[in-house]
C-alpha cells in the first residue's frame, strides 16, 4: 500500500531536461490496495447481490461453510508507515469500503514511514514509468503470522477467495498454504520476480495474473535455478555461467527440447497457430512446476493482460496416459485446435511426451513411453473501443479486481460441486474477462490508480442488472482479441 503522486507530461523528458508537469495527483496506491478498492466499489452491483442471494441459500443448504449471505467484505492485509500518509490512505480505503480491521493490516511504529511511488505518466505513448521509494516501515513477515488456530480462524472467517500481489512474500506464503488447507481459493498477481520464495507462492495458487513484461523474466531465472538444481543432483558442476545447456534437464519452457515452434512444424510467420503453441506451453510449465510425477499436478488458470491486445485465459482441461514409441526427450504435436469464432474460444489438444534421460540406445529410443495427452483451453477477450485514455496506472489491479469479483462470485452461487474445477462454465469465465477488461478501461479514463474505478450503479446503468444482461453489453461492446505476443 503506497501514496502514489502522479506526473503527467507531454512525453517523457530527455536526459539534462526541463519540462513542465501538465497535470499532477496524489492518491493511494499500490497493487493489492487497488485491487480491493475495485472489488469494495463494484460488490453492490445487482448481480453480485443476486449471486449473493443465491450463496445465502447455499448456505442455508448446508452446501458451502465458507459462504455467508449479505455484503462482500473485502479485507486488506499491509504494512503501512505510522505517519500522515498512512492515515490519508486509512481514510481513503474506508472511503472506498475496504476493510482495514484485520490483525494484519499493521502500522509501523511511531516515526515510520509509508512507500511512496513517484508515477511519471506520458499522454504521448499511453504509459507510465514509476519510481518507488520504500518507507521504514518495513513488510508482513513470517512472524506476523503465528500457527495459532484463534489467530488463523479470526483471519480467515468468512474468507473466499485469497489475492496476492507477491509483495509481503514470506507471510503471502502462509497464508497461501493455510487457505489451501481450508478449501480456499488462492490467485497470484506475478508483479515482479521476488525470488526462491515465489515459487512456492506460485505453486499454491489456483490462478495466476500477469502479463509478458512481468512473467517472462520470472521464467527465466525459475528455469535456470531448476537446470541447477537438477546438475547438483546429478553430481555435475553448474555450467549456467557458460550459458551452455548441459545434457541433463527438467522439461522446459526455453529448451529447444521442449514446447517450441518448431514441434508444431511452424514459426512466427504463422501468427495463429505460434500462438497458441506459446500460450499452451505458458499452462503446461505451471502445471509440472515442480516436475514431479503427471498425478501431482495441480492445473492452474492463467490469465495473462496484453494491453491494447486484450487478454487471454489458458487453462488445462483433461490428461490421459497413453503409451507410444518416440525418439525424443520432450515432443509436443497439435492434435486437434478448434476456434469458436463467435466466443473466442481455443481448443488446442496436445501430445507432451517424456522420455526419461537415460534412454540412450536404439532399443531404449524405439521402446513404449509413457505419453502425457494434455487438452488446454486459451480463451481470448478484446478490449471496451474509444476510450479516452489519460493514465494506465492500476489498469491491472483494476482488471483483476473485476474478475475476481465476477468469477468467485459466479463460482459458489452454482448448484453444483464448488471444488470441481473441470465444470467450471465457460459463460462464467467469459463474463469474468469481459467484466475485469471494461472495469479496466474505466479506470484508465482517470488519473491515478483509483479515481475513477467504477461503482456498482455504474455497472447496473451501464450494463445491466444481471448476468445475462451484463453479458449481452459486453459481448457488444468489446473488440475482437488479437493474436499477437504471448
Amino acid at each position: 500500500c503506497t501514496l502514489d503522486r502522479t506526473l503527467t507530461v507531454t512525453s517523457y523528458p530527455k536526459a539534462d531536461s526541463k519540462v513542465r508537469c501538465n497535470d499532477n495527483y496524489e492518491g493511494g496506491g499500490g497493487n493489492a490496495a487497488n485491487t480491493a478498492s475495485a472489488i469494495a466499489l463494484l460488490a453492490d452491483a445487482s448481480f453480485i447481490q443476486q449471486s449473493q442471494s443465491n450463496n445465502h441459500e447455499c448456505k442455508s443448504n448446508g452446501n458451502n461453510p465458507h459462504i455467508s449471505g449479505g455484503a462482500i467484505r473485502v479485507k486488506l492485509l499491509t504494512k503501512i508507515g505510522n505517519d500522515a500518509i498512512g492515515n490519508q490512505l486509512c481514510e481513503e480505503l474506508v472511503a472506498d469500503n475496504v476493510d482495514i480491521t484485520s490483525p494484519l493490516f499493521s502500522r509501523g511504529e511511531e516515526g515510520t514511514t509509508t512507500s511512496c511511488v513517484t508515477v511519471i505518466v506520458s499522454e504521448l505513448e499511453h504509459t507510465r514509468t514509476c519510481i518507488f521509494t520504500p518507507g521504514t516501515c518495513g513488510e508482513l513477515t513470517e512472524e506476523d503470522v503465528p500457527e495459532d488456530e484463534t489467530f488463523l480462524d479470526g483471519v480467515f472467517e468468512g474468507v473466499v477467495h485469497l489475492h496476492s500481489d507477491s509483495r509481503h512474500t514470506e507471510a503471502a506464503v502462509l497464508l497461501a498454504r493455510e487457505a489451501r488447507k481450508r478449501g480456499i481459493r488462492v490467485s497470484v498477481d506475478v508483479e515482479r520476480d521476488r525470488g526462491k520464495v515465489m515459487d512456492e507462492l506460485l505453486e499454491l495458487a489456483d490462478v495466476i495474473f500477469t502479463n509478458q513484461q512481468y512473467l517472462e523474466p520470472y521464467l527465466r531465472r525459475r528455469e535456470r535455478d531448476l537446470q541447477n538444481d537438477e546438475r547438483m543432483r546429478m553430481g555435475v558442476k553448474s555450467d549456467s555461467a557458460k550459458g551452455q545447456q548441459g545434457d541433463c534437464h527438467p522439461p522446459s519452457i526455453f529448451l529447444p527440447q521442449a514446447m517450441t515452434l518448431e514441434a508444431f512444424k511452424c514459426d512466427d510467420s504463422n501468427t495463429r497457430l505460434g500462438f497458441l503453441v506459446r500460450a499452451t506451453r505458458l499452462s503446461h510449465y505451471f502445471r509440472h512446476m515442480s516436475y514431479s510425477d503427471s498425478s501431482s499436478c495441480r492445473d492452474k488458470e492463467i490469465i495473462i493482460t496484453r494491453g491494447e491486445m486484450g487478454a487471454l485465459h489458458i487453462r488445462h482441461c483433461s490428461h490421459e496416459r497413453l503409451a507410444r514409441t518416440n525418439r525424443n526427450r520432450i515432443v509436443v504435436e497439435p492434435h486437434e485446435i478448434r476456434y469458436d469464432k463467435r466466443n473466442q474460444i481455443v481448443t488446442v489438444n496436445t501430445f507432451i511426451s517424456h522420455i526419461p534421460n537415460n534412454a540412450s540406445s536404439a532399443e531404449d529410443l524405439t521402446a513404449l513411453h509413457p505419453v502425457d495427452q494434455n487438452t488446454y483451453q486459451v480463451k481470448m477477450i478484446g478490449i471496451v473501443p474509444n476510450v479516452n485514455v489519460k493514465d494506465t496506472t492500476g489498469a491491472g489491479d483494476a482488471f483483476i479486481g473485476g474478475h475476481v469479483l465476477c468469477s468467485q462470485t459466479n463460482y459458489h452461487s452454482r448448484d453444483r460441486v464448488v471444488n470441481d474445477e473441470h465444470s467450471r462454465n465457460d459463460l462464467d469465465l467469459d463474463l469474468a474477462m469481459m467484466f475485469g477488461s471494461w472495469v479496466a478501461a474505466k479506470k484508465i479514463e482517470g488519473r491515478g490508480a483509483r479515481s475513477t474505478l467504477p461503482k456498482g450503479v455504474n455497472v447496473n446503468d451501464e450494463l445491466g442488472l444481471c448476468n445475462r444482461t451484463i453479458g449481452e453489453s459486453l459481448r457488444g461492446l468489446l473488440t475482437s482479441p488479437i493474436f499477437g505476443p504471448v
